[in-house]
């Protein structure tokens, strides 16, 4: 699957829904990572600057940082520009999950996924989120903690400095967030008078639009998404918790009360829900190193009943593992069995998912 292929993608799911559905705030987004330092003209002793607006996410940014070595570059500024400090919130969240050395590669790729793309997250996850966003308080306010040599919040002014540590004091458990609730709003005024038969809608949305363009993306998990914001399950666990990342405040028009007729900041759950999480990291891989082309693999070709061997949360798995094991290692990531995307671990490859 290439670039021409998701500028289809992107107009025929456009085109399929109001742009509510899209959501106000984009924290994901509809295009794989793309490598920003591949074209680029290293020189010896000036760093280079790269400007990324608007990516809804750090995928173009876990890219270029992991594939560095490989073009032998100096040191590499990027600049991300966003109009949310709640989506800025979020890439610093994921980066620092991605720099927490403290968890095995395994275990940092699956929590990265996990509260990177679902409405509901484990138990033990939320905990982790509140406790790197306290963390991340001391990063925006006395620019120390884990991030302090790596992200620079230094051209925020005080006043958004004040709204992110606002953002990260509500990733509390102690504050309410109804994600579930808010969720069914936005689904039940987008599917409006077919609400009742939203599970065949989304059957043809995912035959009609996602399948000619990301087949990789299996119908089951696209339906799962659909139906209840979980896109990314690792084993037998238990998603029950808010993800209160992707809370965000988007400004409205009160209907009823004291405040009827007037403008208002409303937090709700105003992200995407009808593309879906996958594309960022789910439907294309770097194919140069052995076995990855096997991600990829049809069976029963010709016989009008092909399937996959595997799917788009693997291959984000394998993205995510890649990614973290060559900007710690400098070497890529390689498979040493065909079709097991954590062959390439060694001994970590045993580490709890």
């Amino acid at each position: 699957v290439r670039s021409g292929s998701f500028f289809a993608f992107n107009r025929k799911m456009a085109a399929m829904t109001d742009s509510k559905a899209l959501g106000v705030h984009s924290m994901w987004g509809f295009s794989p990572g793309v490598d920003l330092l591949e074209k680029a003209s290293p020189t010896k002793t000036t760093p280079i600057r790269v400007l990324i607006s608007r990516p809804s996410d750090i995928r173009h940014l876990l890219v270029s940082m992991s594939r560095r070595c490989r073009h032998n570059m100096p040191p590499v500024h990027f600049v991300i520009v966003e109009n949310e400090l709640e989506v800025i919130a979020r890439h610093l969240l994921l980066l620092q999950v991605a720099c927490d050395w403290e968890l095995p590669i395994r275990q940092r790729a699956t929590v990265f996924l996990e509260l990177f793309a679902n409405t509901l997250v484990q138990e033990r996850t939320q905990r982790y989120i509140h406790r790197l966003g306290q963390e991340l308080v001391e990063l925006v306010c006395d620019e120390k903690g884990n991030l302090a040599g790596v992200a620079d919040v230094s051209s925020l002014k005080y006043r958004e400095r004040d709204m992110l540590v606002d953002v990260f004091r509500s990733w509390d458990p102690k504050v309410p967030f109804d994600a579930v609730g808010l969720r069914d709003h936005r689904i039940r005024a987008h599917f409006g008078d077919k609400f009742d038969n939203r599970v065949g809608v989304v059957d043809w949305d995912y035959q009609i639009r996602v399948k000619p363009a990301a087949s990789i993306i299996h119908s089951k998990l696209y339906r799962e998404w659909r139906m209840s914001g979980v896109g990314f399950e690792f084993g037998d666990q238990i998603y029950d918790q808010p993800n209160r990342t992707m809370g965000s405040f988007a400004e409205g028009i009160m209907k009823k009360g004291k405040d009827k007729g007037f403008k208002k900041e409303i937090r709700g759950y105003w992200v995407d829900v009808v593309n879906g999480p996958f594309v960022s990291f789910g439907v294309d891989c770097d194919r140069s190193t052995k076995y990855t082309d096997g991600l990829f693999e049809i069976s029963n070709k010709g016989t009008g009943v092909e399937q996959h061997k595997h799917h788009a949360v693997e291959v984000a798995v394998f993205n995510m593992l890649s990614y973290l094991w060559e900007i710690e290692t400098g070497e890529p990531y390689t498979m040493t069995k065909e079709h097991d995307i954590y062959s390439g671990l060694g001994e970590d490859a045993s580490d709890m998912a």
